[in-house]
Order: C-alpha cells, then structure tokens, then sequence
C-alpha cells in the first residue's frame, strides 16, 4: 500500500510518490509475489547480509558518513 496503488495482473500501479522516485533514480523496481516464501526468502536474506555484515556494531554519525562506507564496503566485500 506504500508503493503499490493496485495489482491488475500483469499491470503494477504505482503510487504518485514512488512513481516520481523511480523517475528520478537510475532502477527499476521488482516485486515480489504476495505470501510467495520463495522470492520473500531472497529478500530477507539480502537484507540479513547487510544487517549482519556491514551495519553490525558500526557507529552512525551521519548518513552521508554512511552512505559513503556502504559505497566503500559495497566494492571491497559485497560486490566481490
């Protein structure tokens, strides 16, 4: 309800805010099927890897000190 307006098959609706969003950043958004434990396993564990990996006992000052170490862990671990 955040990002989608409504599911027709085959036809994603966006909302006016994420819609303007996806415009403006370089992606295309992919959703996952309602209760489908598949496709929602892949994203959790994405998110796990991140949480356990890289914010674990990080300090946080600032998002732009963040942003800018994710970038920095994103090429020397991640995307290895």
């Amino acid at each position: 309800k955040v990002l989608l307006v409504d599911d027709n098959p085959g036809n994603l609706i966006l909302t006016e805010v994420f819609q303007n969003f996806v415009k403006e950043m370089p992606f295309e958004p992919v959703f996952c099927r309602k209760s489908d434990p598949q496709s929602k396993g892949m994203v959790e564990n994405v998110i796990r890897y991140v949480k356990y990996n890289f914010l674990y006992n990080r300090p946080f000052s600032d998002i732009e000190i963040l942003n800018q170490e994710s970038l920095e862990w994103l090429s020397r671990k991640a995307n290895g």
